[in-house]
């Protein structure tokens, strides 16, 4: 990347090297000037060509890469309510519960049982879907902070 300074006169190049979990190049080895008399006759090779190069290929590792790969168990939640023990044993084919969250309100998606978003349930073909609506966990975050 250029250095520039305020009157955007180039002062050099700026390089930046990324944590990586390992290296797969070797760092640019030294350059020991040619004498006088070699210097003419031997074509000067950038001294950071290979060091460009090495970047390029550094750059291009995706650190996330592994994390991509994880498999996670996602699950769609309709609502949950406390019953007793005593209701529980009293449920039979044909028998209704109730619940008190309306038809309309968002179903929460989980990813390994952690709340990640909300959305619409929807029909896709003879299937159901999920229509994001929400991202991230702000009613948590909401009450935490009107609760202090």
């Amino acid at each position: 990347m250029p250095l520039t300074d305020s009157d955007l006169t180039e002062l050099g190049q700026l390089m930046v090297i990324w944590p990586l979990s390992h290296v797969n190049w070797d760092p640019p080895k030294m350059v020991v000037a040619d004498p006088p008399s070699q210097a003419a006759a031997s074509s000067p090779v950038p001294e950071t060509a290979a060091f460009h190069v090495a970047a390029s290929k550094a750059s291009r590792i995706d650190p996330l890469a592994r994390l991509r790969k994880l498999p996670v168990t996602v699950s769609v939640r309709l609502t949950e309510r406390r019953i007793s023990m005593s209701q529980l044993l009293a449920i039979t084919p044909g028998a209704l519960l109730t619940f008190s969250k309306s038809c309309d309100d968002l179903l929460d998606l989980y990813v390994n049982n952690a709340l990640y978003c909300r959305g619409e349930a929807v029909k896709i073909g003879e299937s159901f879907g999920l229509k994001i609506n929400e991202v991230g966990v702000r009613v948590e975050r909401e009450s935490k902070i009107l609760d202090s």
